[in-house]
């Protein structure tokens, strides 16, 4: 209710208020730097702890089988969702006149900046994607610490697995020293971020005003109105099946399961990264809707990494729009290309926010031969509103995606989890 209210007088202050805006936006910049601060080293600790966890455990298998079903799972579904939505709901077909003048309006708009130089009937161009070994390699960090510098998030996350199965294969008598500093290193970090917190009522308030009174005012959104819509309507399904999820995995009502997870969407929505969303998310998943902790702060920061639901349902959409707005038939191949494509574009879109991250739809464009900058004027436009629908689909879904992979915890396990805190 507090925050709602922050919300609302950010909304208000953005609209009204230009000039107080942009004076309280500093302290919205002032939230995400501490809370940027904590977020790598958090990964870094919490990854390793519970992958040595997990191996070392009885069940290992059988949660690392089900983790790799869910994950592939959830991104094929993803991608496939939003390529059926393009298809069913035609955002490209059969504009009106009006509608296609407006949008060869923004791309001229776009081309007159500077920004683009090509039209909606430009030749096709094939966009080509780097080797798939030098991708693949470039996601090892040749040196950990300028890694966390650099806030390399693929890089961090990929050594804290290769060092978590190291550290499991470690007989247990020489590694329990380090462990426990891990250990000591996250919660230190949770205490951090539990600090950073206090200060999220009036961040909201700080980011949403922002984000209000830099706003490019709705020429962009009428002419991209039926996208719009189309979109937010997907995203509207995929939340409502999330939150199904979540309810039913949690065996809690559908709303407290909702309000269970108020601050992660929150979170979402104002700081548009789904990174800063991960201890939210945890804490939400344990101490609210008591899901075993060594299961959730281990799945919870891998889903955000690899399964970037809103990315991927507005790539595969995107694709489709564009398609029928220069007129090319989707065939069960292309369809096919559509939904593997966009699920590559949105596992590399992690790290990336705004405009950086559209640029990752050359990759499905590329595979239909698809040019991607007339287009992207057209995304570009309407991102700022976007933006933030894509956060909330991923951090949502990566909640629903870590209660399918965990389980609840029993009753005894809370009591013993409780002393152990305690001690």
């Amino acid at each position: 209710m507090v925050a709602g209210g922050f919300l609302v007088l950010g909304l208000y202050l953005g609209v009204y208020h230009k000039g107080a805006a942009r004076a309280i936006a500093p302290l919205g910049d002032l939230y995400l730097d501490l809370l940027r601060m904590c977020i790598l080293p958090y990964l870094l600790a919490v990854v390793t702890v519970s992958l040595g966890r997990l191996l070392r455990s009885q069940h290992a298998g059988g949660q690392l089988r089900r983790l790799v079903i869910v994950f592939a799972g959830g991104v094929l579904l993803a991608s496939a969702a939003g390529t059926a939505a393009g298809v069913a709901l035609g955002p490209g077909r059969n504009l009106p006149p009006s509608a296609l003048a407006a949008l060869g309006s923004l791309v001229k708009q776009a081309a007159q900046s500077g920004e683009l130089d090509v039209s909606l009937s430009a030749p096709k161009v094939v966009v080509e994607s780097p080797p798939l070994l030098r991708s693949i390699a470039d996601t090892v960090p040749s040196n950990i610490f300028r890694a966390l510098s650099d806030g390399a998030v693929i890089q961090v996350l990929i050594f804290a697995l290769i060092f978590g199965v190291a550290l499991a294969l470690v007989p247990q008598r020489n590694s329990i020293i380090m462990t426990r500093a891990l250990e000591a290193v996250y919660g230190a970090f949770q205490k951090i971020i539990n600090w950073v917190n206090y200060l999220l009522p009036f961040a909201l308030c700080a980011m949403i005003a922002d984000h209000a009174a830099h706003s490019t005012g709705p020429g962009p959104f009428e002419a991209m109105a039926v996208f719009l819509v189309g979109f937010i309507a997907l995203a509207a399904a995929w939340l409502v099946g999330c939150s199904l999820v979540v309810c039913w995995r949690s065996r809690q009502p559908y709303i407290a399961s909702i309000m269970a997870l108020k601050e992660p969407l929150l979170l979402a929505v104002a700081t548009r990264s789904s990174l800063n969303c991960v201890p939210a998310s945890v804490d939400a998943l344990h101490q609210k809707l008591h899901f075993e902790r060594k299961s959730v702060e281990l799945v919870a920061p891998l889903a955000v990494t690899l399964c970037r639901y809103g990315p991927l349902l507005y790539y595969s959409f995107a694709t489709v729009f564009a398609a029928q707005l220069y007129g090319v038939a989707l065939d069960a191949h292309n369809l096919v290309m559509i939904v593997l494509t966009s699920a590559l574009a949105g596992i590399a879109s992690i790290g990336t926010t705004g405009v950086l991250g559209l640029t990752l739809m050359a990759l499905p464009f590329g595979a239909l031969g698809l040019p991607i900058e007339a287009p992207l004027a057209l995304f570009i436009a309407i991102d700022p509103l976007l933006d933030a629908t894509r956060t909330l689909c991923i951090v949502y879904g990566n909640c629903a995606a870590t209660t399918v992979v965990g389980r609840v915890a029993a009753r005894h396990e809370e009591v013993v989890d409780a002393e152990a805190l305690a001690t």
